[in-house]
């Protein structure tokens, strides 16, 4: 059939179709009076040019507003919009139970996948990439091919966590751009594997008026809470304490010697501090307890410093070898300090 002239279907505007159909297809296109919309039921195909859809619509009513709806064959209501919205001035692509309810869109191929929620989570712009910017509980995750969560940022809790080694190649770009103060860590390491957490912190803090670097690591459990750092050495692949400073506020060195290669004051406070040296068998070596000044070797409970000891004078014998000797004696212990001077 050839048509040279205007052809007007329906053109009393009743409830009317206008249906075509395939050679294998009923209703190949289908135009619906009754509920005015025209369905087409095998594939649409425009060889030169353009399909063009008009309408003047908004993106803002649960995917109602679209120009162009693709839809399920068993419930058009839900499926995929694609529109410009000319209230706002942007196009848009919308997943949606119509009239309902907005949902994901995910951009697949294979088993890889891009998805976006229907909480505003990322935004695009020209100068920069914003993910959850609408600042909702959403969380960042990445893993690996072995680790799940290897880094995850936490909406809720406003937290960073890498659960995977962190290797920096230029230390000076670590930095936390907060205010230094006796409560902010600019560091911490997080290891609650053994149940308990534990933490590492590295900080600048200020103490006194003045700003210093601290260091600590804290055990926190039901039963305690403490801070306390120990500095490990490695020898041969294992591991050994080499220092330890405790919550009692003691230091210690329970594996190897002490080499000090430069000058260092001990309880330079002035407070109630001991020094204590052990031996591999005998318990205080040198045992210096700052409590009364007192000091004492091999175990010997300490004891004051001793009074000055009078050089011998007198005697109805009168021996110069011994007497040299016990004044040499003297001048030792006076040299020490274990007596006083006269």
């Amino acid at each position: 059939m050839t048509i040279r002239h205007a052809l007007t279907v329906n053109s009393g505007k009743g409830a009317n179709d206008f249906i075509v159909h395939g050679d294998t297809v009923d209703d190949a296109l289908i135009v619906d009076g009754s509920a005015d919309t025209a369905t087409f039921n095998v594939p649409l195909t425009v060889d030169n040019g353009i399909v063009s859809i008009y309408d003047d619509l908004a993106d803002n009513s649960n995917a109602t507003s679209q120009q162009l709806w693709i839809g399920g064959v068993s419930d058009n209501t839900k499926g995929i919009g694609i529109g410009y919205d000319t209230t706002n001035d942007h196009g848009f692509i919308q997943v949606a139970d119509k009239s309902t309810a907005y949902k994901a869109l995910s951009i697949s191929a294979l088993s890889y996948e891009f998805k976006l929620s229907t909480t505003t989570a990322v935004t695009f712009t020209t100068t920069e990439l914003v993910f959850n910017a609408s600042k909702a509980a959403i969380d960042f995750i990445v893993h690996t091919d072995t680790v799940d969560d290897a880094f995850k940022i936490d909406g809720t809790n406003d937290t960073a966590t890498f659960n995977v080694p962190l290797m920096v190649n230029d230390a000076t770009t670590i930095t936390q751009s907060v205010p230094v103060s006796t409560t902010t860590e600019y560091l911490s390491l997080l290891d609650s594997a053994g149940g308990d957490p534990s933490v590492l912190r590295i900080a600048g803090k200020v103490w006194n008026n003045s700003v210093r670097t601290a260091i600590d690591f804290i055990q926190n459990s039901s039963s305690n809470f403490r801070s306390e750092m120990s500095l490990l050495t490695n020898t041969g692949g294992a591991l050994r304490e080499g220092l330890r400073i405790d919550y009692t506020q003691n230091v210690s060195i329970p594996n190897g010697d002490l080499n000090v290669n430069f000058s260092a004051t001990f309880n330079v406070s002035k407070g109630a501090y001991n020094f204590i040296v052990h031996g591999d068998s005998t318990d205080d070596m040198i045992r210096v307890t700052a409590s009364g000044n007192l000091l004492g070797f091999y175990g010997v409970s300490p004891a004051a410093q001793a009074a000055h000891i009078a050089d011998p004078t007198g005697g109805a014998t009168v021996d110069a070898e011994a007497r040299t000797a016990i004044n040499s004696i003297l001048v030792v212990l006076e040299n020490l300090g274990l007596k006083l001077a006269a």
